[in-house]
């Protein structure tokens, strides 16, 4: 899961703690189904759930959200916009004023965290070599019309307003596309992975993406 892989990755490297020394469960199934998860991460018995594991004390501390304890066991249809709130109202956060840390995080590593990419399988770049010109092209006008209707944060609500409120920190685009645009973030990703033994090998950039914009 994506979430784990920057929330692990952010504690180890901005926090020093030794993200090995912790267990750290999940409820999501894979995304990647033939990735090797790190040995210090479990999956959630049956029967039980991060929300329930938290209120009984079986956990010490959680991430919030819907990746987190924002829901009671593994997404399902609409799991995202029916998720509420899990677990104890009363739970002492870690970080206070935490829109402040990430705002300065930002604006000192330029790291935005990404969740989603679009993959093209190296056969059909080879036969068709101006696919990954036409999708980017295509996602980029269909991104750049949305983010052009976007109503200010008071007005706005849902991912509408999350989306406006990041805007006023990280730019005008709150969906910026692009290996330049990105770069930080991408090199930040690999980096996690790397340390969280899920590759390898650290890679370079270019072995990963190609560039749309070139």
């Amino acid at each position: 899961m994506t979430t784990g892989v920057w929330g692990r990755g952010i504690l180890q490297n901005e926090y020093g703690i030794d993200i090995s020394k912790i267990t750290w469960w999940v409820d999501d199934e894979e995304h990647v189904t033939t990735l090797k998860l790190p040995s210090f991460v479990k999956h959630v018995p049956a029967g039980k759930s991060l929300v329930s594991m938290m209120a009984s004390g079986e956990l010490q501390a959680g991430f919030t959200g819907n990746a987190g304890l924002g829901r009671t066991g593994a997404p399902k249809e609409g799991w995202a916009a029916s998720s509420a709130k899990g677990g104890d109202t009363d739970y002492v956060e870690f970080f206070k004023d935490s829109k402040k840390i990430e705002a300065e995080w930002f604006k000192r590593t330029g790291i935005y965290p990404f969740h989603g990419t679009l993959v093209v399988k190296d056969s059909v770049l080879k036969e068709h070599p101006w696919v990954a010109k036409s999708l980017f092209k295509a996602f980029t006008e269909a991104k750049n019309r949305y983010v052009k209707q976007l109503p200010s944060p008071d007005k706005a609500s849902g991912k509408d307003k999350q989306l406006a409120e990041m805007a006023k920190i990280v730019g005008p685009d709150p969906l910026p596309y692009g290996i330049k645009q990105n770069q930080a973030s991408i090199e930040a990703l690999i980096k996690y992975v790397h340390q969280q033994g899920m590759i390898k090998r650290s890679y370079s950039v270019n072995e990963f993406f190609v560039d749309p914009e070139a």
